[in-house]
């Protein structure tokens, strides 16, 4: 084992860790251990002692203690990743930052500035936007936003996907891969057809990834609300993917009405007709021409140009719409499709990022998939001088709608970084159509500091999906006066014994072979003016000596 240079003054204990199941569940007896050993640090203890008296619970039942502990750290310390293929545990004295001129732990696994989620009210939001309470659209349900940081500038990797896209996050962050009947990851390349073979899903880092990997999508995000006349809908939807406004002659009025494009004798002649039916039972006037239709009501029309008057502003008010709604938005969107040559799915083209976004997943809503290619103006020519977004429907083919990553491009530049932390621990990107990770261990130190004020404490890994024989998170629990045992988890906001239980769960007691040999430790905290208690230079020590039985 090679081992770089050790930082100075820093003890480290390294050694080889096994990777899959075993090194999960070996993880559980280290963080046990961790934190068994560091309930004896003198800085840990005066942090808890320090932080329960700021509190008024200092007398307070194990409980109010531990809520107390848990409030405090979750205020101090940010989210924590491993480095890959290992396992990092710093101690809680460099998790919370106790040794003044010491080292400090800061850090983790992050989404670039800017990275759009898909909040519940339907709308797009930037990462740092994102509230704690919020909820965005995690793998096939709303996840709960329950902790958010800023990460400062760190370098971030590009990932090629097949759909298209190129997401960026950090090398530490991490992501869903398909894991295969036949064993192994689910690489597109080695498995041909990986859709038949699926088994299930592992969590590796960024920094893991490697070309071909299948990832995580979602089957569908949910509808929503809002019911709106399909026909009005569809008309809408076919005004801002083929048609225009035209202003009335002072600009300070409202458009007067506004144009479906359409040539007679062509395939568009049909929505034409189509436009005309409909207005005709909502009472509005058209005006046929041979190469689009007008529709004469001023109401409407300014409503559509404040939609985006100009191509790259153009976007529907709300994707927050039912089924039968939705459907019929992108009906009237995909309009103004091609079909592939290759097959009879269609591909849609837009200038405007919102209206690639919101066809993407209207089309995720009712389970399509699609892939996005942006074209630069220098590589489409003919639309203008800003990029041009192409959306491609991928249905019919099952290995076809499999995202795999095309390749991996390593620290490609520096840019500010947020985290979050969700309560199932996953996250989709509208932008990119995939599912990542954000799940979190600080067991350790909530682990240790119930032990260092004389609270019995364990660890408990847990599986909350396939397969179950895998722990996927690390939590701890405390006994109360009653000696029931209360969960604590401080990736989560829930408070202390309101952690659920897992489908699977493994106990870990911190010290317990040291329990049953009757073996405890000794720190004596020394006074530098009158000297220690036989410990050098008045620093703390450790003794063993024998239980008595």
């Amino acid at each position: 084992m090679i081992m770089d240079k050790p930082v100075e003054g820093v003890q480290t204990d390294a050694r080889p860790h096994p990777a899959g199941a075993r090194g999960a569940h070996l993880s559980l007896v280290e963080v046990a251990a961790h934190a068994w050993k560091a309930r004896m640090s003198p800085r840990l203890r005066a942090w808890v002692t320090q932080q329960l008296d700021k509190a008024g619970v200092s007398r307070g039942s194990r409980r109010q203690k531990m809520q107390c502990v848990l409030d405090a750290f979750r205020k101090k310390v940010p989210y924590i990743a491993d480095p890959v293929m290992g396992e990092f545990i710093a101690t809680p004295d460099q998790l919370l930052c106790l040794d003044e001129g010491g080292l400090c732990i800061v850090g983790g696994d992050c989404f670039p500035e800017g990275t759009l989620l898909l909040r519940d009210d339907f709308a797009f939001v930037p990462i740092e936007e994102i509230k704690i309470g919020d909820r965005i659209w995690g793998h096939d349900k709303w996840s709960v936003v329950e902790q958010k940081w800023a990460k400062s500038d760190l370098a971030v990797d590009a990932v090629e996907m097949s759909n298209g896209s190129t997401m960026y996050l950090t090398g530490d962050h991490k992501v869903y891969v398909g894991r295969c009947k036949h064993g192994g990851r689910c690489d597109m390349v080695e498995c041909q057809q990986a859709h038949k073979r699926m088994e299930s899903f592992e969590r590796i880092h960024v920094s893991d990834l490697r070309e071909g990997d299948t990832l995580l999508q979602p089957k569908r995000v949910a509808f929503g609300t809002k019911h709106v006349d399909t026909d009005r809908m569809y008309v809408e939807a076919l005004a801002l993917a083929d048609g225009w406004t035209k202003a009335s002659k002072n600009t300070d009025l409202p458009k007067l009405c506004f144009y479906v494009a359409g040539r007679d004798g062509k395939r568009k002649e049909a929505q034409k007709h189509e436009v005309k039916a409909i207005c005709e039972r909502m009472g509005i006037d058209t005006l046929w021409h041979a190469r689009y239709i007008t529709i004469k009501d001023r109401e409407w029309a300014t409503r559509i140009a404040e939609l985006g008057s100009r191509a790259r502003f153009k976007h529907l008010e709300t994707i927050n719409l039912d089924e039968t709604t939705a459907a019929s938005a992108l009906r009237g969107l995909m309009a103004d499709s091609t079909q592939n040559t290759s097959s009879t799915n269609r591909t849609f083209s837009t200038t405007s990022r919102m209206l690639m976004l919101q066809v993407r997943v209207l089309h995720r809503m009712l389970g399509v998939f699609t892939s996005v290619r942006m074209l630069t103006p220098e590589q489409h020519g003919g639309a203008g001088k800003h990029p041009l977004w192409r959306v491609g429907q991928r249905s019919g083919n099952r290995a076809w709608t499999n995202l795999f990553v095309r390749s991996v491009e390593r620290s490609v530049r520096k840019v500010p970084c947020w985290d979050i932390t969700t309560d199932d621990h996953y996250v989709y990107l509208p932008e990119h159509d995939v599912t990542v990770s954000n799940c979190d261990e600080a067991t350790v130190t909530l682990v240790a500091a119930a032990l260092c004020i004389g609270i019995p404490a364990m660890v408990i890994g847990s599986s909350h999906k396939e397969p179950l024989d895998v722990p996927t998170h690390v939590f701890g629990a405390f006994q109360d006066e009653l000696e029931d045992w209360v969960r604590m988890d401080g990736t989560t906001k829930h408070p202390v014994g309101q952690t659920a239980r897992h489908e699977r769960e493994w106990w870990v007691e911190p010290g317990k072979e040291q329990k049953d040999q009757g073996v405890g430790d000794f720190v004596g905290m020394s006074d530098k003016s009158e000297g220690s208690l036989g410990a050098p230079s008045g620093d703390a020590f450790d003794l063993r000596f024998p239980g008595i039985r």
